[in-house]
């Protein structure tokens, strides 16, 4: 799995580094990703990181097809994390 940083997304508010200081670190006010690859014992807290994204400026792609053979972002009030166990997708809120 890997991870980018949408920058023009980042609040900098430093969420995705202590949900996962594995992958996350912050640099002049903008998160980053430290990692080019993430490691599967951290896999769990960035899925949990990109769904607490309130901005949704952090996206995750899985190397091989899997559940995100796209970037993948949530963004609150457009995207729900549905999980459950060794899973985790979005799916668009109904508004109406």
């Amino acid at each position: 799995m890997k991870a980018k940083i949408v920058r023009e997304r980042c609040t900098g508010c430093g969420g995705c580094k202590a949900t996962c200081p594995e992958v996350f670190e912050m640099w002049n006010g903008t998160a980053t990703v430290r990692v080019k690859t993430i490691p599967a014992m951290a896999e769990g807290p960035c899925l949990e990181a990109m769904w607490n994204c309130r901005r949704g400026a952090i996206r995750v792609r899985e190397l091989a097809g899997g559940l995100f053979p796209r970037w993948t972002s949530c963004e609150r009030g457009r995207s729900v994390a549905l999980g459950y166990p060794g899973m985790i997708w979005c799916a668009p809120v109904s508004t109406g």
